[in-house]
């Protein structure tokens, strides 16, 4: 029954039909009888105020999550999705060495085998160090998600590091190496 309620609501925020999807997270955090599934409908409900531009109430739901003792795994899993969270926040509130703060911890802390959260956090922090005028830290963070075979696995995030290693690589003055690196890329 969770997760499926869960499915719906994530369903109707990719619609952008928050009316619909704010009582569905709202109802699974208060009714699921698992800490891990509470933990996700918060960070449902964080990601849907994101995307509601409302970064202020979106970390304020992250933040009750990261508040929340983890200790099974799959709750360490959503914690560190909180905290992600947080930094995207972070960032749209015009705060990015804060949400690099956020991001490192989430580094050192995920395992090797969380992909998707660190290929999530190398992007991020290529976000939070742009907006910082760090190019070349960026690049770095950028390049983790592009090299390391199981970070570039992750598609969505991958795409999103190349779109940025392309802009990035022109700003530190290096198109002729991104063109022999990639030649298909033009």
């Amino acid at each position: 029954f969770y997760v499926p309620l869960l499915l719906l609501g994530d369903m109707y925020a990719a619609k952008e039909d928050f009316a619909s999807a704010e009582p569905i997270f709202e109802q699974l955090g208060q009714e699921a009888p698992w800490a891990d599934y509470k933990m996700a409908a918060k960070n449902a409900s964080g990601r849907l105020h994101l995307l509601n531009n409302d970064p202020q109430a979106a970390q304020a739901e992250f933040e009750s999550v990261i508040a929340l003792e983890a200790s099974s795994p799959a709750e360490v899993a959503e914690r560190l999705q909180a905290l992600l969270g947080k930094a995207t926040a972070l960032q749209r509130l015009g705060k990015p060495a804060e949400a690099e703060q956020e991001i490192e911890s989430v580094i050192d802390q995920a395992d090797n085998s969380e992909t998707q959260t660190l290929a999530e956090a190398y992007v991020r922090l290529g976000d939070a160090l742009q907006a910082q005028n760090k190019p070349q830290e960026a690049l770095v963070a950028y390049l983790h998600v592009d090299v390391v075979p199981r970070l570039a696995s992750e598609s969505q995030y991958h795409a999103e590091a190349l779109l940025n290693l392309a802009t990035l690589w022109n700003a530190v003055s290096r198109p002729d190496h991104l063109r022999r690196l990639s030649p298909g890329c033009s």
